[in-house]
């Protein structure tokens, strides 16, 4: 067993000076000269010494036998006896010893059972007596150590060991203590040790799968180590595990120890230290996941107890001549730890292994670390701790001198993420120093290192806190405390630091969230000197010159960032970040950053206001390639970011040379949208640095400023120009051609006098010019619906005002009103009202097409089907194009009259239309449709006169999804649905051109070979009103007439049952105006009408097949085409069956 004891985990862990167990540790008491670098170098390494406590010498002629299985031994009363064990096996055979032992147990309920030592069993001194499982000289497999209800092991005047088993190769051993159940003045409890002292045995010495699980809520008091699985060569996947109870221990809790033995390739991997739920640890030792002489590797502590763990001097995940993949984990628990807390300790590498604290954690150490290296050989050996991680999450508390993510002589890109509270005084991505002489930077590099501030709190150590309290109030130590940089008053952040000096290169500090920075001083690399006062008085100190020189670059302050670590399946770790939101600005200082780069920052203070010293190197680069402006859209001011205003720094250094970095490189033309896009900017951004140390980015010079849609301010202002005399006005130009006003702001115009506002508050600038308004009286616009004129002007102090024109109330004169019309494009409402009436008016052609047929030559009932498309256009001012296909269905009867044939039928009928709008500069699209019935009639005389009617009803729906139109261009949809009903009434007389007949109706009426048909007819359709809302503005559809006046003669020539005819017609719509209202914000305004009205000429050709008794079919194929205000083209089919 061993005991490790940091020698330099943290800067104060070096002022320590005592003794553990009694014994001599491997700190050394430094004093002089030498004491103060030890301070220094303590801030980024850590490591450890190896003390071993061998086996008591036994006698070697053991005979327990070669084999010891199954064994039960139960205990249920007190007992006294000197040694304990379920099995033991151990026997000689020329030279060679060897012993087996599987599933023996010891278990002890509701009895005390002492351990009085002496002079152990003949067969047993092998193993050292004390209590064990099973105890051979071979294999120890499955053997266990239970203590329950109320029993427990005591020693008396003795502490003795308990083992779960104990070979040369232990697996799957236990000790389990349940219930009420402790161990009492015990020394070392292992689950399995496998152990090759004094035996020959060809044994693979590997400790696997064993186990020490505490479930008792006793009190047990043990003076060894606590060891899941031990062994000379490996161990692995063995674990102890606190779940109640109080435990108070002298030496370690190691979940898997491979130390200790003679083998080169010692090694602990996926063990496992648990200390949970109601478990209070009180350890004078080291809490180690997996420890291994040549590697350690997938190792873990986990502590997630309510009860507080206290003493520790150290908690790592694993410790290893390599360390990787390893874990401390620590939820929601309160720790005390001594020294360090690691995720990995090695003396080689050191990489991939994490520091997780989150919950409500509140834990304490001198220093804490994601991994790192400490390796006291002189060899000039390049030793490296990579990606290692230390996270911190709110709530999480953390007090420690130090915390970083990695150290060794070549730390990189090892990640510190902090979102919790830190009381400390040094943090760092990670830490380097040249081991084999402090006083030189040698080969010591930090590189791609990362510190994440992410909302943190971050509060100076107070030199009177427990933690350092005894070392910072000793007379020995306090001249060198005095030597440090505002001791208790800063707290300093790193994204690489080095002890003296070497290389820094990428290494990265980010800023996010919401945080108080005004006793942090950031630095893209720290170096030990620059922690104190005073870096001259060391090198008197010490009587040397330190080597403080560092070879750097690429190193980055972010602001307004934040990046995570993540590891892949194949266990690859990379570093990625993003733009974040930034709400801090204090911060003490900021030193040694090669550029800063700034993201999304706070726009209402500066993004840092430094409050003590600013000092960067001449190569400092300035980076806004992704940084947003103040511009953004919600904003109302034009003004700079103040990036950072350092007039109340106490010293300013390369303040000006970020400055000149980017100075050239950000003076570009910019387009800027503020007062949520309504008002649109055009200028030059460029970089500014004042007298007094404030660094500014914005723009310098307006080229146009112009207005759009925005919310009306009575007695307001839209857009104020912050910081107004930096610019020269005499250019800028002010468009108000296009403005317009959110229909909501405008319903707050209540009474007269409050319709003036100001566009533009130029804060005293007086050198804009009334010629600059290039449209001084002109229109404003409310949702592209509403039309008023308005006039900018500039008053007095220079400011653009607005003043919108009123005109006089008949009634109330005192009162003015504001005078507004509709706005051209809502035309397009009625031009798309109009194409839904030319949808269903295309249904007339059907309607005529079914009476055509209506002749009497065949009796009693007939069913009629009709259907047709068309391409119309109509001139309503404006134009609308329908491509509409529609038709009718239905039953009628011939009745013979005595002096003709009378017809009628009853139908319903079914529409669709696709229309195209082309209006006031907009063009448009909808679709609507009709369906609905009706009845038809139609009577013939035999002296050739005949009348027909019809009268039908049904809804018409119109779904205009691109008619209206944003100022911007993007389109308002809008459904409308409205009852319709229609009519007609026709009268004609047919003459005959040939004495020859064709036919005879059943009522005597007589068709000749050929006739002419000259008739006339009425139409007339109504459409009800609707309304709907579309932008800010609502719209009221009044209702639609048409009344249709058609004149026309049609030439027939018959040949059996074939009929061929043409004809011309002329139509005459006297009404056929739409009209309706738009309002918004109380104001209204009539739209201008659309209208079909007019002339226009039919022609039409076709063919009919009639009826017969021995054909009952009647067909009708025939095409109309249409000039005039109605322009069009259309076929349509008829097919009739009469019974």
């Amino acid at each position: 067993m061993h005991k490790i004891c940091s020698e330099e985990a943290s800067m104060a862990s070096l002022f320590l000076n005592e003794k553990l167990d009694g014994e001599e540790t491997g700190m050394k008491r430094l004093y002089g000269k030498t004491l103060t670098l030890a301070i220094l170098v303590a801030i980024m390494a850590g490591s450890s010494q190896v003390q071993a406590s061998n086996w008591d010498e036994w006698s070697r002629d053991a005979h327990g036998g070669e084999f010891d299985n199954n064994n039960n031994l139960n205990i249920d009363e007190d007992t006294t006896v000197p040694h304990l064990a379920g099995g033991y096996a151990g026997v000689s055979f020329d030279g060679y010893y060897t012993g087996h032992v599987r599933e023996n147990s010891v278990s002890i309920t509701n009895g005390t059972v002492k351990i009085t030592g002496g002079k152990e069993p003949y067969s047993a001194q092998f193993w050292g007596g004390g209590v064990a499982g099973g105890a051979g000289r071979a294999e120890a497999w499955g053997n266990q150590v239970t203590v329950s209800g109320q029993g427990k092991i005591i020693g008396d005047n003795y502490q003795p060991n308990v083992h779960g088993g104990i070979g040369t190769e232990a697996d799957y051993n236990s000790v389990s203590i349940k219930d009420h159940g402790a161990l009492v003045n015990v020394g070392n409890v292992n689950g399995g040790c496998a152990y090759g002292m004094y035996t020959h045995y060809k044994a693979d010495y590997h400790a696997y799968h064993n186990e020490v699980d505490f479930e008792s809520d006793g009190i047990s008091s043990i003076h060894g180590d606590i060891c899941g699985g031990w062994a000379e060569k490996a161990s692995g996947e063995n674990k102890v595990t606190f779940n109640n109870g109080t435990i108070t221990l002298e030496g370690d809790i190691i979940g898997g120890n491979s130390r200790g033995g003679n083998s080169s390739d010692a090694r602990s991997f996926k063990n496992s230290v648990f200390v949970r739920n109601k478990a209070e640890l009180h350890i004078d030792g080291e809490i180690i996941g997996g420890d291994g002489d040549s590697s350690a590797t997938q190792n873990q502590v986990v502590i997630a107890t309510d009860k507080p763990v206290t003493g520790t001097v150290a908690i790592m995940g694993g410790a290893g001549e390599t360390s990787k993949h390893n874990l401390v984990s620590i939820q929601n628990s309160s720790i005390e730890s001594g020294y360090y807390i690691a995720g990995g300790e090695g003396a080689i590498d050191c990489s991939k292994n994490t520091v997780i604290l989150g919950g409500k954690a509140t834990v304490s150490a001198l220093g804490i670390t994601g991994g790192f290296i400490y390796n006291d050989e002189d060899d000039g050996g390049q030793y490296s701790a990579e990606e290692n991680l230390v996270s911190l999450d709110s709530p999480a508390s953390v007090t420690a001198v130090a915390v970083g993510g990695g150290a060794a002589i070549n730390a990189s890109r090892n990640f510190l993420d902090l979102k919790g509270t830190v009381h400390g005084y040094l943090l760092a991505g990670a830490g380097a120093c040249n081991e084999n002489d402090y006083f030189k930077a040698g080969s010591s590099t930090v590189t791609g290192n990362v510190v994440n501030l992410a909302g943190a709190k971050l509060v100076p150590i107070k030199l009177d806190d427990p933690l350092i309290k005894d070392y910072t109030e000793s007379e020995d130590y306090k001249p060198y405390v005095g030597l440090l940089k505002k001791p208790g008053e800063s707290i300093h952040v790193g994204g690489g630091a080095l002890l003296v000096g070497g290389k820094a290169k990428d290494n990265t500090v980010n800023l996010s969230g919401t945080m108080d920075l005004s006793q942090a001083n950031l630095y893209g690399w720290i170096t030990g000197p620059e922690l104190l006062e005073n870096p001259s008085e060391l090198d008197e100190l010490l009587e040397q010159n330190l080597d403080t020189t560092v070879d750097h670059s690429g190193n980055t302050l972010n602001v307004g960032y934040t990046a995570e670590m993540t590891t892949d399946k194949a266990g690859n770790s990379s570093i990625t970040g993003k733009a974040a939101d930034w709400h801090g600005s204090k911060v003490q200082g900021i030193y040694n950053f090669d550029k800063i780069a700034f993201y999304n920052v706070d726009h209402s203070q500066p993004a840092l206001t430094v409050t003590d010293t600013v000092s960067l190197p001449d190569n400092v680069k300035l980076d806004l390639d992704h940084f947003t402006p103040s511009s953004s859209p919600e904003d109302s001011v034009i003004k700079d970011d103040v990036l950072i205003d350092a007039s109340g720094a106490s010293a300013v250094k390369g303040l000006d040379k970020l400055y000149e970095s980017g100075k050239d490189k950000y003076q570009q033309s910019v387009t800027r949208t503020y007062v949520n896009g309504g008002v649109t900017v055009t200028g030059k951004d460029g970089l500014a640095l004042s007298n007094d140390n404030k660094l500014y980015y914005g723009l310098h010079s307006l080229d146009d400023i112009t207005y759009k849609t925005i919310d009306w301010k009575t007695g307001g202002t839209v857009l104020t120009l912050a910081d107004s005399q930096k610019f020269d006005l005499a250019d800028t130009k002010v468009h108000t051609e296009d403005i317009g006003f959110t229909a909501k702001s405008l319903e707050t115009i209540t009474k007269a006098g409050d319709y003036a506002m100001t566009l533009l508050d130029t804060q005293g600038n007086k050198t804009l010019s009334a010629g600059n308004l290039t449209t001084k009286k002109g229109t404003w616009n409310v949702g592209n619906a509403l039309e008023g004129t308005g006039e900018a002007s500039l008053d007095k102090n220079g400011n653009v005002v607005y003043h919108l024109d009123t005109v006089e109330k008949h009634q109330t004169p005192e009162q003015p009103e504001i005078k507004v019309d509709a706005s051209k494009q809502t035309h397009n409402a009625l031009i798309a009202n109009e194409a839904a009436l030319g949808t269903l008016a295309a249904g007339r052609d059907r309607m005529e097409g079914v009476l055509d047929t209506f002749n009497g030559q065949e009796g009693g009932v007939f069913t009629f089907a009709s259907i047709g498309g068309s391409k119309d256009k109509y001139d309503t001012g404006s134009q609308s194009s329908t491509y509409t296909w529609n038709g009718l269905a239905g039953v009628g009867n011939d009745v013979a009259l005595k002096n003709g044939d009378f017809s009628y039928g009853i139908f319903y009928e079914y529409g669709k239309g696709h229309y195209d709008v082309d209006g006031a500069g907009y063009t448009g699209s909808g679709d609507a449709h009709y369906s609905g019935g009706g009845l038809m009639a139609k009577y013939v005389a035999r002296n050739k006169n005949y009348g027909e009617a019809s009268l039908h009803f049904g809804q018409l729906k119109n779904n205009a999804d691109s008619v209206l139109h944003s100022r911007g261009g993007s389109a308002y949809g809008y459904d409308t649905s409205s009852n319709y009903w229609s009519g007609h009434v026709g009268f004609g007389h047919i003459f005959d051109l040939t004495n020859q007949t064709a036919s005879t109706s059943r009522g005597g009426t007589e068709r000749a070979s050929r006739d002419l048909d000259v008739y006339g007819k009425y139409f007339y359709t109504h459409v009800g009103g609707d309304n709907f809302h579309a932008g800010d503005a609502d719209y009221q559809l009044d209702d639609l007439n048409s009344n249709l006046m058609r004149i026309g003669a049609r030439l027939n020539n018959r040949s059996g049952r074939n009929d061929y005819y043409c004809g011309l017609a002329w139509d005459y719509e006297f009404e056929g105006e739409s009209n309706g209202t738009v309002s918004a914000a109380g104001l209204s305004a009539r739209i201008r009408e659309a209208d079909i009205g007019g002339s226009s000429m039919m022609a039409e050709a076709g063919w009919k097949l009639e009826a017969t008794n021995d054909s009952p079919w009647d067909v009708d194929l025939s095409v109309r085409a249409y000039a005039g205000q109605h322009k069009g083209i259309g076929g349509n089919l008829f097919v009739g069956y009469h019974f």
